[in-house]
């Protein structure tokens, strides 16, 4: 529920009771998402066609090898490539500009969600996806198969290093 209390939108949540939408250094906030461009990746719905998304790749890589452990690799290094490329390589706004004037055309899809903020749920989610993939594939790569090993752990990391706060941009 919104109220307008003075100059500042306040927000009821059921987690943090009333906050403003943007943090400040008054301790934890729900931090809502202005930017109409990202706003779509906090929904539940999306949330379950990423991880359909990614048992459906899963299936389509079991067409391609008869063997668990190069599927779930492929399927691995699949979504680590086009993780990192849609979140962290291309800039601006992939479905055009919504009334934002290119307010967002210097930061990347990643930068872009919640303003900037880290450790918001949508953001952990982006993050924990990659790793849990890799937990649950290294279940089927025997420990023996090292070029597998590190083409997982290789790719994972090109999905994870640049999502690290100590890689934020200040692009202004």
């Amino acid at each position: 529920m919104r109220q307008r209390t003075g100059s500042s939108i306040e927000t009821e949540s059921p987690i943090y009771g009333n906050s403003p939408i943007y943090p400040s250094s008054k301790g934890p906030v729900a931090v809502l998402d202005m930017n109409p461009q990202t706003q779509w990746v906090h929904g539940f719905g999306f949330w379950v066609l990423y991880v359909f998304a990614i048992v459906f790749t899963r299936g389509i890589t079991y067409t391609f090898t008869a063997d668990p452990a190069w599927g779930w690799t492929m399927t691995v290094v699949l979504h680590s490539t086009f993780n990192f490329i849609l979140l962290h390589c291309i800039k601006g706004s992939a479905i055009g500009d919504i009334g934002s004037h290119g307010q967002y055309d210097h930061l990347t899809f990643w930068e872009q969600i919640d303003g900037e903020h880290h450790g918001t749920p949508i953001r952990r989610y982006f993050t924990m996806i990659p790793i849990a993939l890799l937990i649950i594939s290294m279940n089927w790569v025997r420990n023996t198969d090292w070029f597998l090993v590190t083409l997982m752990f290789g790719s994972s990391a090109v999905a994870l290093v640049p999502k690290l706060p100590m890689f934020a941009t200040q692009a202004k």
